[in-house]
């Protein structure tokens, strides 16, 4: 099976993030980091993310880390 690109890796990670955290909740994503680790076995990738508050004008940054599969993206 081929390797995955570091952008079906990320578009992956994002995919899940969003069925787990719901798209309504989140705005301005974005890539904070992408490594590859363990002998090019997988990929470490860091997503950041503003949540909306109960009010329109709270909002803070979250980051959420996910370690994918290079070969299949799981």
């Amino acid at each position: 099976m081929p390797i995955k690109t570091p952008q079906e890796i990320v578009k992956l990670a994002y995919e899940y993030m969003i069925s787990i955290v719901g798209s309504s909740k989140i705005s301005n994503t974005r890539v904070e980091e992408l490594e590859m680790e363990e002998a090019n076995k997988f990929y470490r990738v860091v997503l950041s993310y503003e949540t909306v508050g109960q009010f329109p004008f709270e909002s803070k940054k979250e980051y959420k880390e996910f370690k994918m599969n290079a070969e299949d993206g799981t």
